[in-house]
């Protein structure tokens, strides 16, 4: 579950129409392991998408499920612009797994103009203080 969206879950989950079913859902498996393992080092700590896949990986995540968006994209856009688009398309999944999760609770804040949007996973909260 996620919190703190200034829009609706069902205009998360309706973006990027174009992608199969099937890569869908590879996207989101593969997003959902990185912020499982994210959980699981980071304790607590704001993430976000840029954080999860490197901050300083400015190559096409070749070999991973994301290469798809990396594809579609540059089919149709500049390379400066699909980059950009690339990171708006996997935000859009990263949310999606977010929303879509039950058995953890995570929690946005307002993000500022061109800065990543942070999330937290507040079920870290728990453990911190149990610690």
């Amino acid at each position: 579950m996620l919190e703190g969206l200034p829009y609706s879950t069902e205009e998360c989950k309706g973006k990027l129409s174009w992608l199969l079913d099937g890569e869908r859902q590879q996207c989101l498996d593969f997003l959902e392991g990185a912020v499982y393992c994210w959980r699981a080092s980071k304790n607590g700590e704001r993430f976000s998408l840029r954080l999860l896949m490197g901050v300083i990986n400015r190559n096409y995540w070749s070999g991973t499920p994301l290469q798809v968006l990396c594809d579609h994209e540059s089919k149709f856009l500049p390379n400066k612009t699909a980059f950009e688009k690339i990171g708006q398309d996997s935000g859009w999944l990263l949310q999606e797994v977010l929303v879509e999760n039950t058995s953890l609770h995570f929690v946005t804040e307002g993000k500022e103009e061109m800065e990543p949007r942070l999330y937290r996973c507040t079920d870290c909260d728990d453990k911190k203080k149990s610690s």
